[in-house]
């Protein structure tokens, strides 16, 4: 991507891959050099498009996003219909929500093409939107940024963002906004800052803050109706199924709740490790096999469909370890079980940026 589109990726590959028919829609992570205070590609785009089975690079926006960016763009674009046409919604590292028109499906262009945008919305309009690096470090004013996913439910899109986590003001939100037209519906004020993607059921949305708190706030009018407190704040999103909250603190700290209007505790564990990243749900579920090995315990070896299936495994994991070379730098992946390719964007300040299909 570094070479092909232009970026300078930022800390890493922060995004997750949103694939819609034959193409593949990313956050390139483009944004300031080591200094924070410059922006060394300002013609780089923000969002891409690539062709899934060949990787060749169709399409970019146009919205010059980079000159305002504070810090680095993080948000994963989604997907939705919006008054029956397929819209793909992107938050900028600008603090700006695009709703742009896919790429068309058939044969491409020779040239990049320019994604079409149909509106914009922006979650923080008194914030400033020029020279917004002398903000740095200024925890009381400054530009606002969005690290979580937009969720689109009831014709209804849901976003979390505020100052940047680092660098930035200590003022965030859960705002609500009809995606028709990118009016403002209501708007929650939560703490210092959030990583979170909303989570939307039964007339509730949730989110986490850093400070850290579970907001559950009602859908209709953006009131609260419990908020929930932990310890050791949340980078992870909160994750709802069946009728449960499940959620972590970098502290370590687990917890299962009801889900509802009533706050009620189901699971509560110590973990002793930081918990960063979202709970998932049962692979098997996805029809996505795990790929960890097997180990064998004491006085008990592991038998011969043990031992061939973890040479199968390790096949696997060889092809993405040296194609790659530093297994950490994988920030993120997307198994597509219909064709069996598994799609990454790895880089960072030191690891070449790509988008890759093994």
């Amino acid at each position: 991507m570094k070479e092909a589109c232009g970026i300078r990726c930022h800390d890493g590959a922060h995004s997750s891959i949103l694939i819609h028919g034959g193409h593949l829609y990313l956050n390139t992570g483009t944004g300031e050099d080591n200094t924070h205070r410059v922006i060394r590609r300002p013609l780089a785009p923000g969002l891409i498009v690539v062709e899934k089975l060949t990787g060749r690079y169709l399409a970019r926006d146009e919205e010059n996003i980079p000159p305002n960016i504070f810090h680095a763009g993080w948000s994963p674009p989604a997907f939705c219909g919006i008054d029956g046409k397929p819209t793909i919604i992107y938050c900028g590292g600008n603090g700006i929500t695009y709703a742009f028109d896919p790429l068309p499906a058939g044969p491409a262009s020779d040239a990049v093409e320019k994604l079409t945008k149909r509106r914009a919305y922006d979650m923080d309009p008194a914030a400033p939107r020029t020279n917004v690096h002398f903000s740095t470090q200024n925890k009381k004013e400054g530009p606002s940024n969005i690290y979580g996913m937009p969720v689109i439910q009831n014709v209804r899109m849901f976003l979390a963002g505020g100052g940047e986590v680092f660098w930035g003001k200590n003022q965030s939100w859960l705002k609500c906004v009809d995606p028709r037209d990118g009016k403002e519906i209501w708007s929650y004020p939560m703490g210092k800052h959030t990583f979170t993607t909303p989570g939307v059921h039964g007339g509730l949305s949730y989110a986490t803050d850093a400070d850290p708190i579970l907001h559950c706030v009602d859908e209709i009018t953006g009131n609260p109706v419990w908020t929930h407190p932990m310890e050791g704040g949340f980078w992870a999103s909160s994750l709802i199924a069946d009728k449960k909250i499940y959620l972590g603190t970098r502290k370590g700290h687990f917890r299962i709740l009801t889900a509802g209007r009533q706050e009620r505790i189901l699971t509560n564990l110590e973990l002793k490790s930081p918990i960063s990243a979202t709970i998932d749900l049962a692979l098997e579920e996805h029809e996505i096999r795990n790929r960890i090995h097997e180990r064998p315990w004491r006085n008990t070896p592991l038998t011969e469909k043990q031992k061939d299936a973890n040479r199968g495994k390790s096949r696997l994991r060889a092809r993405v370890e040296h194609i790659f070379g530093q297994q950490s730098a994988m920030r993120t992946h997307f198994i597509l079980p219909q064709d069996g390719a598994m799609y990454f964007a790895i880089g960072g300040r030191r690891v070449q940026s790509g988008l890759y299909r093994v």
